[in-house]
C-alpha cells in the first residue's frame, strides 16, 4: 500500500484520518441527496451503493484504493 510519509504521523494514524475524511465528507445529508436524486439506471444505483458499503464499512474504497 502507498502511503505519503509525513512528519509527526505514522502510516496508521495517516490511513485514519482518510478513513474519517471519507465518512464525513460523504455522509454530508446535502451530497446523498444530490447523488440520490442524481440517480440514473440500475447499474448506477448499485456502483453508489457499493461505494457506499465500502466507506462505512471499511472495505477497500475507504483506505484511499
Amino acid at each position: 500500500m502507498n502511503v505519503v510519509e509525513m512528519s509527526g504521523l505514522k502510516a496508521e494514524e495517516l490511513l485514519e484520518l482518510m478513513k474519517t475524511f471519507n465518512r464525513d465528507f460523504y455522509s454530508r445529508p446535502g451530497y446523498i441527496l444530490r447523488r440520490a436524486l442524481g440517480i440514473r439506471s440500475f447499474t448506477e444505483l448499485k456502483y453508489l451503493g457499493w461505494g457506499f458499503l465500502h466507506i462505512f464499512k471499511g472495505g477497500p474504497a475507504s483506505a484511499g484504493s
